[in-house]
C-alpha cells in the first residue's frame, strides 16, 4: 500500500509538472500569435511576446483586484484565466486566418560548420547551467519576501492584504516598502499554484529556471541576431561569449554570484534579464517597420512588456523608464522622429504612475 501511495504520488506530481510547463509554453505560443502571426508556431519571439502579454494582463487585472476591490486570490486567478483563455483562443485564430500554421519555419537554417560547432557549445552551456541552477541550492534572502507573499496570499486567499513577515493584516500601502506589494511578482506563483498544485516553492526554485535561462539567451541571440542580420556565426559567438563572461562573473574573487543561475526565481532577475532585453529588441524591429498594421501591434505589445516589468519587479517602475528614455533619445538624435519618442514616453506612464 506505501509503495502504491508513493508511486500515485509521483506520477500526480508529474502530471502537474506537465501541466505547469504546458501552461508556461504552450499558452503564451499561441498569445504571440496576435503580434507575430506570421512566424511559426514554435517562433522564439512569438513566446516571448505571449508571456509579456500574459504577465501585463496579470498586473493590469490584479492591481485593481488589490487596491482598490480588495478581491480574494481566487478571484484574481479567475478573472486572469478567463482572459488568458480568450487571448489563446484569439492568437490561435488569427494565426489560422491570417498568419501560418507550421510548427517551424519553412525555410531551413542553413549552418555553416563553425556555425553549427558553436550552436552544439551553447546549448550545451545552457543546459549545463540550468542543470546546475535547477540542482543546486543557495541561500536566498529575498525570499523572505517573494516566496513569502506568495504562501501567506495561498494561506489567507488575499492579495497582499497581510503582512508576511508579521501576519498583521494591514492595508498594503501602509506597509513596509508598499511598492513591492504592488509589483505582483509573489503573487501570481500563488495562483500558479491555485493552477497547478505545485507550491510556490517548487515552482519558483527548481521549475521557473528551466524557462527563465534559456529564455534569458534567446533574447540576447534575438538582438545580436538584429545586429549583424543574416551571418549565424557572430550571434552564436556573442552568445558563447556571454556564457563564458556569465561562468567568469560567477566564480572571480569577490564576484561570487550571478543572478541568471542563483536567483533566476527574482523578480529583479527577470526585469534586467527578460523584460528589459525584450524591450530592447522590440524597440529595434520597431524602428525599422513600415507597415502601419504590424506597428501598432508592436506599440500595444510594448506596454503590455512595460506593465509586465511592474508586474515582475518594483525596480523596473524606474528601470523601464530609464532604458525607453535612453532609448528614445538615440532615436531623436538618430532620426528626429518626435512621434516615436512620445509614443515610447506613453508606454512609461504605468512604471512612473506605479513609483510616485
Amino acid at each position: 500500500i506505501i509503495f502504491y501511495g508513493i508511486v500515485g504520488g509521483i506520477a500526480m506530481f508529474a502530471l502537474q509538472v506537465v501541466w505547469f510547463y504546458l501552461l508556461m509554453l504552450a499558452v503564451p505560443l499561441a498569445i504571440g500569435g496576435l503580434f507575430f502571426p506570421e512566424q511559426s508556431i514554435l517562433s522564439p519571439v512569438s513566446y516571448l511576446a505571449g508571456l509579456a502579454t500574459a504577465w501585463g494582463t496579470y498586473e493590469i487585472i490584479g492591481l485593481p483586484c488589490a487596491l482598490l476591490f480588495k478581491t480574494s486570490l481566487t478571484t484574481l486567478t479567475v478573472l486572469w484565466s478567463a482572459v488568458i483563455i480568450l487571448l489563446t483562443v484569439s492568437g490561435v485564430l488569427v494565426r489560422y486566418t491570417h498568419g501560418r500554421m507550421t510548427l517551424l519555419p519553412t525555410k531551413s537554417l542553413q549552418l555553416s560548420r563553425t556555425a553549427r560547432i558553436l550552436l552544439a557549445l551553447v546549448i550545451v552551456m545552457v543546459v549545463l547551467q540550468t542543470a546546475r541552477t535547477v540542482t543546486g541550492y543557495f541561500l536566498a534572502f529575498d525570499d523572505s519576501d517573494y516566496l513569502a507573499q506568495s504562501t501567506t496570499a495561498l494561506c489567507t486567499n488575499t492579495i497582499n492584504q497581510y503582512e508576511p513577515q508579521t501576519g498583521r493584516q494591514v492595508d498594503i500601502l501602509a506597509q513596509d516598502e508598499p511598492h513591492h506589494k504592488i509589483a505582483l511578482w509573489g503573487i501570481i506563483w500563488a495562483t500558479m499554484t491555485q493552477l497547478t498544485g505545485i507550491h510556490p516553492s517548487i515552482l519558483c526554485r527548481t521549475l521557473l529556471p528551466v524557462i527563465v535561462i534559456p529564455a534569458a539567451y534567446i533574447i540576447i541571440y534575438l538582438i545580436l541576431k538584429d545586429m549583424f542580420g543574416s551571418e549565424e556565426e557572430k550571434p552564436l559567438a556573442g552568445l558563447l561569449f556571454l556564457q563564458i563572461a556569465y561562468e567568469l562573473g560567477s566564480c572571480g574573487a569577490g564576484v561570487r554570484q550571478w543572478w541568471l543561475f542563483m536567483y533566476s526565481w527574482y523578480g529583479k532577475t527577470v526585469a534586467a534579464l527578460l523584460i528589459c532585453p525584450f524591450i530592447l529588441y522590440l524597440f529595434l524591429i520597431l524602428e525599422n517597420e513600415t507597415n502601419k498594421r504590424h506597428q501598432l501591434q508592436l506599440w500595444v505589445l510594448l506596454a503590455l512588456t512595460a506593465w509586465a516589468g511592474c508586474m515582475v519587479a518594483a525596480s523596473s517602475f524606474l528601470m523601464v523608464p530609464f532604458l525607453l528614455g535612453v532609448l528614445g533619445l538615440c532615436h531623436f538624435v538618430r532620426k528626429r522622429n518626435l512621434l516615436f519618442c512620445i509614443k515610447l514616453g506613453i508606454c512609461t506612464i504605468p512604471c512612473l504612475a506605479l513609483y510616485y
